[in-house]
This record gives C-alpha cells, structure tokens and sequence, in this order.
C-alpha cells in the first residue's frame, strides 16, 4: 500500500514496478543509470513519489 507523507503519496520499489509496468529489476537498473529517474531514499528505503514518476514518463 502506497505511503502517505503530506499530501504526496509514495511507492516502494514493488509498487513503482506495478506503476510504471515494468518489473522490479528494471526499477533497480533504472534508479543505477538514469541521471533523472526521481527516487527518494528515506533510511534504508527506496521510495518513488507518484506525481514525479507520472512527470519523468511523460517526458521521454
């Protein structure tokens, strides 16, 4: 279930994989190489904002 903090809501790798339809080893390759591909990490988490991820597919 997707996080909640404020009024962003944010995805943990799995869910980013389901978002994007991509699988979650792609997530990782992505995060590794893409300069832009938006990511937060929090502690040991990896998080995806939602709006950002939307934002970054639309501009490729």
């Amino acid at each position: 279930m997707p996080e909640k903090i404020g009024d962003k809501e944010f995805l943990n790798v799995k869910e980013a994989a389901k978002f994007l339809k991509l699988s979650e080893a792609r997530i990782y390759q992505l995060k590794a190489t893409v300069k832009d591909f938006p990511f937060h990490k929090v502690g040991e988490k990896i998080l995806f904002e939602k709006n950002e991820l939307s934002d970054w597919v639309l501009k490729q």
